[in-house]
C-alpha cells in the first residue's frame, strides 16, 4: 500500500489533487512496474550512498507469523502449528543493510520451504542485471538447502 500525503499547507488530498487522481497514478505506476523500478533504484542509491555495490551480494531469509484479526478471511489464513498461531506469515528476503529484496504474505500454515521457493525465484529474477544476492537461512535448513543451491548462491548459517 502506497500512502501519498499532501504537501505543506494541504488541509486535504482534495485540496491539491483530487483522490481519484492519487489511485489512477498509483494504478499506472503498479501496471507498468514502476513502483519496483523506483524501490529497486532507491535501494541501489542508498547501498552506493553507503560505500556498497549498487546490487545486494548478500540476503537473509526469514518468515514470521502473525494473528489473524477476525475480519481477515479464513482462505488468506491458517494455524502454524510450530507457532501455535491461527493467521498469516510473512516471509520476507533483505540484503546485508535490512533493505527488502523480497516480501511475500501467505496463511501461516505454508511451509517455510514452500514460500521460499516462490520468494526467491522471485528475487533471483529481479536481480538478474548482476548476479543473484548469496542466500542465508537460518536455523534448521533441512531440504531446502539443495532446491535453493539450484537457483542462488546459498550458505548456511
Amino acid at each position: 500500500m502506497v500512502h501519498v500525503f499532501p504537501g505543506p499547507g494541504a488541509e486535504e488530498p482534495s485540496a491539491g489533487c483530487p483522490p481519484d487522481s492519487y489511485n489512477a497514478f498509483f494504478r499506472r505506476w503498479r501496471d507498468h512496474a514502476l513502483v519496483r523500478e523506483f524501490h529497486d533504484r532507491l535501494g541501489a542509491t542508498v547501498r552506493e550512498k553507503l560505500g556498497r555495490d549498487a546490487e545486494p551480494s548478500a540476503g537473509v531469509i526469514d518468515s514470521q507469523s502473525v494473528k489473524a484479526d477476525a475480519v481477515v478471511g479464513s482462505d488468506s489464513r491458517g494455524f502454524d502449528g510450530g507457532k501455535l498461531v491461527n493467521g498469516r506469515k510473512r516471509h520476507v528476503v533483505v540484503d546485508t543493510l535490512g533493505l527488502p529484496l523480497g516480501v511475500m504474505v501467505t496463511a501461516a500454515d505454508t511451509g517455510d520451504r514452500a514460500a521460499a521457493q516462490v520468494l526467491l525465484r522471485q528475487v533471483a529474477d529481479a536481480h538478474h542485471r548482476g548476479r543473484p544476492p548469496r542466500i542465508i537461512q537460518q536455523p534448521n535448513p533441512r531440504q531446502f538447502c539443495p532446491w535453493a543451491a539450484r537457483y542462488v548462491p546459498f550458505d548456511r548459517e
